[in-house]
């Protein structure tokens, strides 16, 4: 297509209804008396415009606004808060919110305030290593009780991180 008829093809729904200046107007029609493939649209354009008017004007129903409407409602996306967009967690919701940080904060009350002998691995709590040389002096005789023992001792161990 031809670059002018492409602007030809642009203009010829405002030509229809006599919605261009005189000039572009002149020159659009030696165009069509010139183009055979931008007259044929010309004339496709104005069977569908007569189509039209034979149809004649007619009243939509009364429910089809208020249904459209009620259609786009329904269909816009929810108006998102801004924690979520903040931090795109969609758990986040303020009482869940309050809750988390209540509980993070106790927790951190509680290892300030909370005395170094009830901490595991604190305190009076002798370390794995002195617990193991102790059990190891005070077994050398009872082979039954270093088997007992030591498997305690594991667990003491392993709860204290090794220590």
């Amino acid at each position: 297509m031809h670059k002018d008829c492409k602007k030809v093809r642009d203009l010829l729904p405002l030509y229809s209804v006599q919605g261009l200046d005189d000039r572009t107007a002149r020159g659009l029609a030696a165009h069509l008396e010139s183009c055979p493939g931008c007259h044929r649209e010309w004339v496709l354009l104005q069977k569908t415009v007569a189509l039209m008017d034979d149809l004649g004007e007619r009243q939509p129903p009364g429910e089809l606004w208020p249904g459209i409407a009620q259609h786009l409602d329904a269909a816009r996306p929810r108006r998102v808060p801004v924690w979520e967009r903040a931090f795109g967690f969609h758990f986040l919701r303020p009482i869940p919110a309050l809750a988390w940080g209540l509980a993070v904060l106790i927790m951190m009350v509680a290892i300030v305030v909370v005395p170094p002998q009830f901490r595991p691995g604190r305190g009076n709590a002798p370390a794995a290593g002195t617990f193991v040389a102790q059990h190891t002096d005070l077994a050398e005789h009872d082979p039954l009780a270093d088997r007992m023992v030591l498997g305690l001792v594991a667990a003491v161990a392993g709860a204290h991180g090794g220590r």
